[in-house]
This record gives structure tokens, C-alpha cells and sequence, in this order.
């Protein structure tokens, strides 16, 4: 992590949404205040801007979509050709897939796919980046890719050649006033209108795709960035009904899901409907500020941890897998350790230490983050020949099968512990920032935060021996939220 808390930058992020008039921020009448948000957010905490919505960002993508422009002509062709009406259409990320023994698995389309199927619902699967995914077994995801770039590229081009019609009232004093807070530069006026430019000119391309598929409901994976934007944009324009689906820590500190404490009186065009959230704290989130607009939050959960936690759909359960990790520990109790790829150097270190001086008591899973695998050998280094740990079958089974089987979980941020608290499995956080997050976890019991490695050992036996007495909250029925927001589009 970079040092800066994730409450510092949110905190930083509301501040100049109470004393600015950002609700009044609009680039050819599209409001932005969700865009300048993003940025903030990024450039914030990340120290990184935003790849798809900064100006040389858009720029460097647009040279390289501009090259292959000839052969994206028929991509519109080819997609009337492969989309199909459907009451559902779900837009994946494209990346957050598993390794089951059923094949591989969009951990956020396949349960949607599933029960809309079960509701008698046909359902559409497209997904932004640049190739089609098999998303399970009775649907495989269409890309936007190519015609996402076009289209961006195009935009990027009309960003720079054609005046935007701007109304940022004291945009700059506060762009000024989070740079001196955070320390860090904020995007400009240009950036800005470039994103809602690239925004606009995508959303096109997500209105014809509404049009071949005719949805009730389009559920999208992460409502933010320039494609999803443009998705929420699209809906509205076209009437059709939209839901963010939660896919990671979201509650009170969440730059995207918590205190729009300003919001135009016909909302903001590129945030969705509906949220379905994971857990009631991320309900009360939205909720909190969602009564000035027409979106709703509902508790549906998170749909995929039901096929994994079901004692009678062991299909998707590598029992092979896990009794191979069992005769590794050798008696151990295993303890998963989740990293969620930005840990520092020293805080790997930390974590090799503890597993090699408890290696006599427990048996450590390291698991590298999905979409972080580059840190894997960089783990492998530090562990060498620790009999204490196992690297590759942990980060290659998904997360839900090891939680059947481990007694702890440690992590520095991770949304794994909401992931460890629907399996019953006490978590470990090592590290006292953006303790916020997690604050229902650690006042109910099943997290508990630590300053050092030092105090690890300690921390992990105390959540052994209190787990009897934590009381396990129950599964939210998915399918039967799902219905009742299908109801009510």
C-alpha cells in the first residue's frame, strides 16, 4: 500500500463535495461529479491515474484503436449477429474467473446466469474488454472490446478538436484544496472533459447493444470507469433498469457507493438504479444518501459463495485438491493467508517470517490475489523451502474451496474477509489503517486487527478459541432478490 488510508482520501473526496457546488459540474450536459470522484480516488490512494479516463491515457488508447480501425468496421455486424434479445444483460469484467472442477468460471456471471435461468429468464452476457470468456456453462460472454475502443478512440479524437460546452463552478479552487490535503495532483479541466467525451461516445455503443438485446434488467460488474459509465448512461437514456453488483469492500468508505451528499434532482446519469450489495452495512450505505434520488440498495449477497458453501453441489468443490493440502499440513491447523497484490515488501517479509516460525503449529496458504499473479514468484522467493507454506494449489483453488478447510484467515485489505465470515472462518488483519471497512467485522467478533507480525500468533489463537461463541450470519435467498428486482423493472 502507498501509506495514505483510504478514509483520508474519502474524507478528503466528501469535504469538497460539502463545500462545493459539484452537483453543478456538467460537460455537455452530462453531470461529472462521478467522474471527478473517480479520479480523485485514484490518483488519491492508487498514485496512479486512471488509465481509461486521463487525458494521455485516452490519447495512447486511441493511436493504438485508430491503427486497427478498418477491421473493427464490421464489429457491429458481428454483434447483431451474436446478441440475442434476452430479459437479462449482464456485463462482466472480463477477469474474474475460477478454476473449478466443472471448468472455469465467471465468479460473478455464472450465479446470475444460474438463477435467472431458474426464474425462466434469458440472459445476455457481453463484457467490455477484447475476447469472449466462457461465463458457464449455459452462456458464454460476448466482447465489446473492440467496438468499446472504437468508439473511444473516436471520442478521444472529438475531445480535442471540438469545443465542449463547460460548466465547472469552482472546479479549480477545488482541485487546489485536495491537492494541498492528500498531496497529490489532481486531474485538470482537460482530463475531465476528455473522460466525459470518451464516456459519451461509448455510450453509443452500449445503446445499440440495448437495442439488440431488449433487457428488463442490466446488472453490471463494478458500475465505474468509462465503459460501465457509459452502460449506466445508455440505460437511462433508454429506460432500461441498471444494478451495480458488488464485487469487493464496499460500506461506509467506499468512494463510489457512500455519501453523495449532492445529487442533481434527476441524479446522476452514470450511476445505477440499483446497488446489490453483499451485507447490510453496505445497504445502510447507499441508503444513507439514496433517498435523495430513485436508486435503491438491496441485501442480496454474494450469490457465488452459495454453490461453494452447499454441502449437495460438491461439482464445483476439488475435493482431490484439498485432501492433497491436508496431507501437507500434516496435522497442522491451516491458516489462509490472502494478498491482495499491493503489500509492501516488508509486510511479505513479515508474513514469510511468521509462517516459518509457526511452521511447528500451522501450515500456511498463501494465496496471491487473481489478478496480482505476478507477485507469486516474487512470495515463492521469500518462501524458498518453508515446509511451513504452500504457494502454487493455493493460489490456483478458488478462495471459497479453502475456506471449507482452514481454521484462520490473515490478511492486510482484502474483501476476503467477508468472504472467510460467510464460511464461518475468523479473520486476522494485520495493519491498523482503513480499519473503517471492516468496522461490522471487528465489532462482531470475526476480525480482529493487529499492529505487527509480532502479535500474529496471539491474534490467530485468540480467534480459534473464541469462533464457537461468534454467531454466523445467514446467506441472503439471492434468487428471490433477484426476482423481485426483475418485479419491479
Amino acid at each position: 500500500m502507498n501509506g495514505r488510508s483510504v478514509g483520508a482520501v474519502v474524507e478528503a473526496i466528501w469535504a469538497l463535495e460539502d463545500r462545493f457546488p459539484v452537483d453543478e459540474w456538467v460537460v455537455d450536459g452530462l453531470h461529472v461529479w462521478p467522474i471527478v470522484r473517480y479520479h480523485l480516488y485514484n490518483q488519491g490512494y492508487r498514485l496512479r491515474p486512471d488509465v481509461a479516463t486521463t487525458r494521455d491515457g485516452i490519447l495512447r488508447r486511441a493511436g493504438r484503436r485508430m491503427r486497427g480501425v478498418v477491421s473493427e468496421l464490421g464489429s457491429v455486424g458481428r454483434l447483431a449477429l451474436a446478441l440475442q434479445p434476452a430479459d437479462v444483460l449482464f456485463v462482466s469484467d472480463g477477469v474474474s474467473f475460477v478454476r473449478t472442477p466443472v471448468g472455469l468460471v465467471d465468479r460473478y456471471a455464472y450465479p446470475f446466469v444460474e438463477m435467472s435461468t431458474e426464474l425462466g429468464l434469458s440472459v445476455a452476457v457481453v463484457q467490455p474488454s477484447a475476447s469472449s470468456s466462457f461465463t458457464g456453462r449455459q452462456s458464454k460472454s460476448q466482447s465489446l472490446g473492440g467496438l468499446v475502443g472504437w468508439a473511444e478512440a473516436i471520442g478521444a479524437i472529438r475531445g480535442r478538436l471540438v469545443d465542449a460546452r463547460v460548466r465547472l463552478p469552482g472546479f479549480e479552487a477545488a482541485m487546489a484544496i485536495f491537492q494541498r490535503v492528500v498531496g497529490v495532483s489532481p486531474p485538470n479541466t482537460r482530463d475531465i472533459v476528455l473522460s466525459s467525451v470518451a464516456v459519451e461516445a461509448i455510450s453509443a455503443v452500449m445503446l445499440r447493444v440495448l437495442d439488440y438485446v431488449g433487457p428488463k434488467l442490466v446488472p453490471v460488474v463494478c458500475y465505474y470507469g468509462a465503459p460501465q459509465y457509459a452502460m449506466m448512461l445508455a440505460c437511462k437514456r433508454r429506460g432500461v433498469k441498471s444494478m451495480d453488483v458488488q464485487h469487493g469492500l464496499n460500506g461506509e468508505y467506499h468512494w463510489a457507493y457512500s455519501r453523495w451528499s449532492r445529487v442533481p434532482s434527476g441524479g446522476y446519469e452514470v450511476l445505477p438504479d440499483v446497488f446489490w450489495c453483499w451485507r447490510q452495512e453496505d445497504v445502510s450505505a447507499v441508503r444513507a444518501w439514496s433517498t435523495k434520488c430513485a436508486t435503491k440498495a438491496v441485501l442480496g449477497g454474494d450469490p457465488i459463495v452459495r454453490w461453494f458453501a452447499s454441502e449437495s453441489q460438491n461439482s464445483f468443490v476439488d475435493e482431490t485438491a484439498l485432501a492433497r493440502l491436508k496431507v501437507l499440513a500434516k496435522g497442522r491447523r491451516l491458516i489462509l493467508l490472502t494478498l491482495n497484490g499491493y503489500e509492501s515488501q516488508e509486510t511479505l517479509r513479515q508474513y514469510v517470517g511468521v509462517s516459518k516460525d509457526l511452521s511447528d503449529e500451522f501450515f500456511f496458504l498463501f494465496r496471491v490475489h487473481p489478478v496480482r499473479l505476478g507477485q507469486k514468484e516474487v512470495v515463492r522467493k521469500l518462501l524458498k523451502d518453508d515446509d511451513g507454506a504452500e504457494l502454487d494449489l493455493a493460489s490456483d483453488l478458488p478462495i471459497w474451496t479453502l475456506l471449507r478447510i482452514v481454521a484462520v484467515h490473515v490478511t492486510e485489505v482484502s474483501s476476503s474477509v467477508l468472504d472467510a465470515l460467510s464460511f464461518g472462518v475468523p479473520s486476522v488483519i494485520l495493519g491498523r489503517t482503513d480499519l473503517d471497512l471492516f468496522r461490522a467485522e471487528i465489532e462482531s467478533g470475526w476480525a480482529v486487527a493487529v499492529g505487527s507480525s509480532e502479535e500474529l500468533r496471539d491474534a490467530m489463537l485468540k480467534q480459534l478459541n473464541r469462533v464457537s461463541l461468534l454467531r454466523r450470519p445467514e446467506l441472503p435467498d439471492s434468487r428471490a432478490v433477484l426476482e423481485a428486482v426483475i418485479a419491479d423493472s
